[in-house]
């Protein structure tokens, strides 16, 4: 099925009313029913979707480190419904584990430790 017009989506986001008013209308002017599930999506709110990152929060010699951390320990994933960042880091790595927490939270980002307990000392 293809993607409501533009025109619609304009619409849906600026009507009031309720959402059985709102499908009535949009069946009538574009002849497409719309469920309830879509509606709340085109007129949802987008800040829980996604977390955008406070990088005027952050100094350019802390981006300039997690960068660098990035490039040589990093790596992205992408799944359904969330991109993940990973940083390959030893235990022994403690300051350096310290210092990337300290600025992904300065970041108002939500980082989490996983450690494997299958690696090669």
């Amino acid at each position: 099925m293809k993607p409501l017009p533009e025109s619609a989506r304009e619409f849906i986001l600026q009507t009031s009313g309720s959402y059985k008013v709102i499908r009535e209308r949009v069946e009538m002017r574009w002849g497409r029913r719309v469920s309830k599930g879509t509606l709340s999506y085109y007129r949802g709110a987008r800040s829980g979707r996604s977390r955008m990152a406070r990088f005027d929060a952050v100094s350019p010699a802390d981006w300039d480190w997690l960068v660098g951390l990035y490039y040589a320990d990093g790596s992205k994933f992408k799944d359904k419904w969330k991109h993940v960042v990973v940083f390959s880091l030893s235990k022994s790595d403690e300051l350096a584990i310290a210092k990337l927490l300290k600025i992904l939270r300065t970041l108002e980002l939500r980082p989490s430790i996983l450690t494997n307990q299958n690696t090669v000392p």
